[in-house]
């Protein structure tokens, strides 16, 4: 088993990072904390890490397999996260950055979680292939497909809002 002062500063160091990712792909706060209690649970009880990447990919590796799982199971439904977009009036940056986590969301898992390990927690594609068990040149090929799918979704505002 894992010393548990190493999983507390684990979870330090991680669990934000996590909790926020796991956001981006489920839209639910809640259901994020969930899974990523699970991502730690399954990192201290199976002690499978051998050092080959470092904890931090290791990590986002078993928080998306552990999202993967669920949306498989449930069936998520992205429709029913945005119904209460259109009653509500915010400023033009934050209905830019709904619209944006909306595009993401109508992209497949293999392009969407590419694309938010990328940008919104600043992995190294080489990360990002230790994570998503796949050659470097596969996450270029799904960043790049990802980012056209992601322009043709936001109908060329692509660029104003990713940054």
């Amino acid at each position: 088993m894992k010393d548990k002062d190493e999983l507390e500063e684990l979870m330090d160091k991680y669990g934000d990072y996590l909790k926020q990712t796991a956001f981006h792909i489920l839209h639910d706060i809640s259901l994020a904390e969930d899974m990523v209690q699970e991502t730690f649970i399954s990192y201290y009880h199976r002690n499978q890490y051998k050092g080959k990447s470092s904890p931090k990919t290791y990590l986002y590796r078993i928080l998306i397999n552990h999202t993967k799982m669920y949306l498989r199971k449930y069936g998520y439904k992205k429709e029913e996260v945005y119904v209460s977009q259109e009653t509500v009036e915010i400023e033009d940056y934050c209905v830019n950055k709904m619209d944006l986590s909306y595009a993401l969301n109508r992209l497949s898992s293999k392009y969407k979680d590419v694309l938010i390990l990328y940008y919104y927690n600043d992995l190294s594609i080489s990360e990002i292939s230790d994570i998503m068990n796949c050659s470097e040149s596969g996450v270029k090929m799904r960043l790049k497909r990802g980012r056209a799918a992601l322009k043709e979704v936001l109908g060329g505002s692509y660029e104003e809002n990713i940054n």
